[in-house]
C-alpha cells in the first residue's frame, strides 16, 4: 500500500495517459482485491484473532476504500490534466480544469453515497465514519475550493448547464441521501453521533442554497458581461440582486414547510435563519443596490418590488405555518409567532414606502418638477392607512400583536406631521383646511394626549 501511494501513483507519464488504461491499474486492482480478501478472512475467523487484532478487519476495509478512492482520483486528475495540456488555447484549458475539479467532486460524492448505503445496510460503524469523513471533505472542497477555483467561463448559456452546478447537485444529493439513511437507521447511531442527523440536515440546506445562489450570480453576471450598453448591464445587475432575494425567499418557504410537515427541528431552525437573512438583505442591501430601471417608471413594475413581494409572502407563509403547527413550538420559541408577524409587517411597510419614494423620484427624473411634497404626503397617507388596517385586523382577529403594531405605526405619521413643514414647502405655522380660517395650526401632542381619553369615552365630538 505504501509503495502504491508513494511511488506508483506518480510513476505514469501524463503525456502517455488514457483513462483507466495505464500500467498502474493492474497493481492497484490486485492490491485492493488482496486487502478485501484479508478483511473477509479476519471477519470470518474473528474468534482466532488476538486482542490487538480485534479491529483489524475494519481497518483493512477502510484501507481498501481509501486506496480505491485514491486511484480513482489520480486517474481522473491525470486524464483531465492531459486534456488541458493538449489544448492550444486558454479557454479550452480553463474548461478542462473546470471539468477536472467538477469530476473529482462528483466522483467523491458518488463514492460517499455508496459508502453510506453499505455502512447502514451492513451495520458497519467504521464504514459509516469513513463515509462521514468523506462527506465532510467533499462538502468543504465544493464550498471553499470549487466555488473560487472553477473559472468564470460557462460551458452553456442555459441555467444550470455548467460544471460547478453539476458538482453542487452531486454534493447535495449525497447529503440528502445521508439524511434519509440516518433517519431510517437511527437506532444504529452511537452516543457520540446523537447530533449527526441535525448536522446533515443543516449541511444539506446550506449546500443547496449555496449552489443555487452561486449559479444565479454566475448566470446573470454572464448576461451583464454580454450586454452591449450600460442600461442593459444595470438591468442585468438589478435582476441578479432581485433573483437572489427571490431564490432565498422561495427556498426558505419550502424549507419551513417541509420542517413543520415532517417535524424536523433542525430544518426549521435553518429555515428561520434563512428568513432572517433574506429580510436583512432586502432591507439593508437591495434598497441601495437595485437602481431605478430606466425602461419603466410604472409603480411596482421593477425588480425591487418583486423582491419585496417574495420576502413578504415567505414571512406570511412562515406566520401561517407557525400558527397552524403551534404544538411543535419549543419553549424558546414562545415569541416566534409575534416576531414573525412584526417582521412581516415591517418588511411590507418598508417595501411600500421605498417603492412610493422611488416612483416619485422617477417622475422627477422624467422632468415633472419638484415632487418633494407629494413624496412626504404619500408616505404619511400610506403609513396611516396601513396602521388603521393593522388595528382593524387586530381587533377582528383578537390579536394583541397586530393592535400594538398598528398603534406603534400610527405614531410615525403623527410624528412626521409635526416635522412636515421642514422639507415640504408647507407653511410652518399651519395649512389651509376646509372650514378653517388660516392659519389653522396642527394640534400639539400634549393636547392630543389630554383629549384622547374624552374621545375614547364619547364625552366630546
Amino acid at each position: 500500500i505504501g509503495r502504491l501511494l508513494v511511488l506508483d501513483s506518480f510513476a505514469q507519464s501524463i503525456s502517455e495517459f488514457e483513462l483507466f488504461r495505464g500500467d498502474r491499474i493492474p497493481a492497484f486492482a490486485v492490491t485492493i482485491v488482496a486487502i478485501y480478501l484479508a478483511a473477509f478472512l479476519y471477519r470470518r475467523n474473528a474468534a482466532l484473532a488476538s486482542a490487538w487484532e480485534r479491529d483489524l478487519g475494519h481497518g483493512l476495509i477502510v484501507s481498501a476504500n481509501v486506496l480505491t478512492l485514491w486511484i480513482l482520483t489520480a486517474e481522473v486528475f491525470s486524464f483531465y490534466e492531459h486534456r488541458a495540456q493538449e489544448s492550444a488555447f486558454s479557454q479550452p484549458q480553463e474548461a478542462a480544469k473546470n471539468a477536472q475539479l467538477s469530476a473529482i467532486t462528483t466522483m467523491w460524492a458518488t463514492y460517499a453515497i455508496g459508502l453510506v448505503a453499505i455502512a447502514y445496510a451492513r451495520s458497519a460503524p467504521a464504514l459509516r465514519w469513513l463515509a462521514i469523513g468523506l462527506s465532510t471533505l467533499v462538502t468543504a472542497k465544493f464550498v471553499l475550493y470549487d466555488t473560487f477555483a472553477i473559472g468564470t467561463t460557462r460551458s452553456s448559456d442555459i441555467f444550470g448547464a455548467n460544471f460547478y452546478f453539476a458538482s453542487g447537485v452531486g454534493v447535495f444529493a449525497l447529503l440528502v441521501f445521508a439524511v434519509i439513511m440516518t433517519a431510517r437507521y437511527r437506532h444504529q447511531l452511537l452516543p457520540g453521533e446523537r447530533h449527526l442527523y441535525s448536522v446533515l440536515v443543516v449541511a444539506a440546506g446550506l449546500v443547496g442554497v449555496w449552489t443555487l445562489s452561486s449559479e444565479v450570480i454566475s448566470f446573470f453576471g454572464n448576461q451583464a458581461n454580454l450586454s452591449a450598453n450600460q442600461v442593459d448591464r444595470n438591468n442585468a445587475f438589478n435582476l441578479q440582486v432581485s433573483a437572489v432575494s427571490v431564490l432565498w425567499a422561495v427556498y426558505a418557504a419550502i424549507a419551513i414547510g417541509i420542517a413543520y410537515i415532517r417535524r424536523i427541528v433542525a430544518l426549521r431552525a435553518f429555515a428561520l435563519g434563512l428568513i432572517g437573512l433574506v429580510a436583512a438583505k432586502f432591507v439593508l442591501y437591495d434598497t441601495g443596490a437595485i437602481s431605478r430601471p430606466d425602461s419603466s417608471i410604472l409603480l411596482a413594475a421593477n425588480f425591487y418590488f418583486a423582491s419585496a413581494v417574495a420576502v413578504f409572502a415567505t414571512l406570511m407563509f412562515a406566520v401561517f405555518m407557525t400558527d397552524r403547527h403551534r404544538d411543535q413550538r419549543l419553549p424558546q420559541e414562545a415569541r416566534l409567532y409575534n416576531g414573525l408577524v412584526v417582521l412581516a409587517n415591517a418588511v411590507a411597510i418598508w417595501g411600500l414606502s421605498v417603492e412610493s419614494w422611488r416612483f416619485f423620484t422617477g417622475l422627477e427624473a422624467g422632468g415633472n418638477g419638484d415632487l418633494d411634497s407629494a413624496k412626504h404626503l404619500t408616505l404619511t397617507i400610506l403609513w396611516t392607512i396601513y396602521a388603521i388596517g393593522l388595528i382593524t385586523l387586530g381587533v377582528l382577529r383578537r390579536s394583541r400583536t397586530l393592535r400594538l403594531a398598528g398603534i406603534g405605526l400610527i405614531l410615525l405619521p403623527i410624528a412626521k406631521l409635526r416635522r412636515l413643514p421642514a422639507g415640504t414647502g408647507l407653511p410652518r405655522r399651519g395649512v389651509r383646511v376646509a372650514g378653517c380660517h388660516p392659519p389653522c395650526p396642527w394640534p400639539r401632542l400634549p393636547e392630543v394626549q389630554r383629549s384622547l381619553p374624552r374621545i375614547l369615552h364619547g364625552r366630546t365630538r
